[in-house]
């Protein structure tokens, strides 16, 4: 029977250092009776923010990307990484923007706000990871086009639909046009070392754990073996750390050994059987961030909204694009001769 390190290096390839770790212990605490499972390497993130006033941008006051708006700042060692989280762009992903009656315009909720945040952060801090800490392999980047499908095999599609969000189709039947959604991914990542090659499907999550482990074996694990046959297959979740660490504080994590909590140690030791391996990232800021986020987003939506920006436009094609300043936030395209269709810009 193979051993619980033997399975995790298998398992894991490269990333078998971020896997739980078995740890037994008499009871040295009051939180390490019995078997449980630790994290050993540091694997939460504290991040900064800047926000940028959509005035300052298009009047030139930032040097940051021109149409970024909340900008997210974190460290890997002496690596400081600067990322857009929230752009221009954005403003028309969220619900209740487009809305011309006033209910509609306060219409949108912190979730949304939170929704876009997190997943970004999330990407931003797996990508740069990949890229900065686990840079003793490659990063596969060359897949990342709007609609365009990234793998597939005889049965299954990924597709790339809102990058970096990903949809997994089932094709069906033979000769069938229809494809069956089976489930949307954050983000995916491929990674290679030493000729092995590692899928990395990241999941965000706001707070706390909701895993249908049986739907995801079914959905999105087994699937992505048929496309992936090849590779080792790693499931990313990013949470709040408080969702993942049995101790509140860096001084409680530090006392149980960055003890992990049962629902994560459940989903560890599931997935594992099935050949998946599982890898916690966390985050720690306070949760009031996300309503001065959604305070200072709906000043900006104001200026958009009441006309206090100026807008100029393009024709081209049938598409007409609009700017502010020389940013582009949104493009009409004709699809008939008296419909026009807005979709946000590529970011």
């Amino acid at each position: 029977m193979q051993g619980l390190q033997s399975k995790i290096e298998t398992v894991y390839g490269a990333f078998s250092d971020y896997a739980p770790r078995r740890y037994s212990c008499p009871g040295i605490t009051g939180y390490l009776i019995g078997e449980s499972y630790h994290l050993t390497r540091w694997q939460g993130f504290v991040p900064e923010f800047n926000c940028y006033p959509l005035n300052d941008l298009i009047e030139g006051r930032k040097s940051t990307g021109k149409d970024t708006v909340i900008e997210y700042v974190v460290e890997f060692g002496d690596v400081k990484i600067r990322m857009p989280v929230f752009t221009v762009g954005d403003f028309w992903k969220i619900n209740g923007f487009h809305s011309s009656d006033e209910k509609g315009k306060q219409g949108w909720e912190k979730s949304d706000i939170q929704k876009i945040l997190t997943e970004k952060i999330a990407w931003t801090t797996v990508y740069n990871w990949l890229t900065t800490v686990m840079r003793d392999g490659r990063l596969v980047e060359n897949r990342y086009k709007e609609t365009h499908v990234f793998a597939n095999s005889e049965k299954y599609v990924l597709k790339v639909r809102d990058s970096p969000n990903m949809v997994l189709l089932d094709k069906g039947k033979k000769g069938s046009t229809d494809y069956n959604p089976l489930k949307e991914i954050d983000g995916l990542f491929l990674y290679d070392k030493d000729n092995i090659s590692h899928v990395i499907v990241q999941e965000t999550k706001s707070n706390g754990f909701s895993v249908g482990l049986d739907d995801l074996v079914e959905n999105l694990f087994n699937p992505l073996k048929d496309i992936f046959p090849n590779s080792k297959i790693i499931y990313l979740l990013f949470n709040n750390m408080d969702s993942i660490y049995v101790g509140r504080d860096s001084k409680e994590r530090k006392e149980t050994f960055n003890k992990i909590r049962n629902e994560p140690t459940r989903i560890f030791k599931r997935l594992l059987e099935e050949g998946v391996g599982t890898i916690y990232f966390g985050y720690r800021f306070p949760f009031t961030r996300f309503n001065e986020f959604n305070i200072f987003l709906k000043k900006q939506q104001a200026i958009l909204n009441n006309g206090e920006v100026d807008l100029t436009c393009k024709y081209s094609n049938g598409r007409i694009r609009l700017f502010v300043g020389d940013m582009p936030i949104n493009i009409l395209f004709q699809e008939e001769p008296n419909l026009w269709v807005a979709h946000p810009p590529k970011q």
